[in-house]
């Protein structure tokens, strides 16, 4: 993911709000779940999102930490632990593994909507950096190739159902 820290904590409230709000809503009728959220890819984005944005808070916080303890972020575990600081540290560990959990989930999952390839995009790029593309500049970095092959994957088939 290409946004920088910076940018992830300034949207960040938006974001964790829109993952917050965007969990499927599923009705049971006669024994078939029919859901009513549309594209999955889509709520799987806004996770990813948050998710980002709390492992870059997680990781400042850790800095924070070590910094107001005279430590580096290198420092040993026991360290940390010694210092009151290796809970700080568990959480950036968590927030990271539950990020590349959800990528990996995402690129798996395929778009079913044009809306759905458009989440997995944002995935990749932050609002920032999609604004400036959108204004004709080179991103910052190019779109991974997982996403840019999944991205690709899900345009072909929606492509299938369409008049030539």
């Amino acid at each position: 993911m290409s946004i920088s820290r910076r940018t992830a904590l300034a949207t960040g409230a938006a974001a964790i709000t829109t993952a917050a709000i965007t969990a499927p809503l599923v009705i049971k009728a006669a024994g078939v779940k029919t859901a009513l959220a549309g594209d999955p890819v889509i709520a799987l984005s806004d996770q990813l999102r948050a998710t980002w944005t709390a492992w870059c808070s997680a990781m400042d916080a850790h800095e924070d930490a070590c910094h107001r303890a005279g430590l580096t972020i290198l420092e040993s575990r026991e360290v940390h632990r010694e210092h009151g600081i290796e809970p700080l540290w568990q959480e950036v560990e968590h927030r990271k593994a539950r990020f590349w959990d959800l990528q990996a989930r995402l690129l798996d999952t395929p778009a079913t909507t044009t809306r759905g390839v458009l989440a997995k995009i944002r995935g990749f790029y932050g609002d920032d950096e999609i604004a400036n593309i959108m204004a004709g500049d080179l991103p910052c970095d190019p779109l991974g190739s997982e996403f840019a092959a999944s991205v690709y994957r899900d345009l072909e088939r929606l492509s299938r159902g369409l008049p030539s």
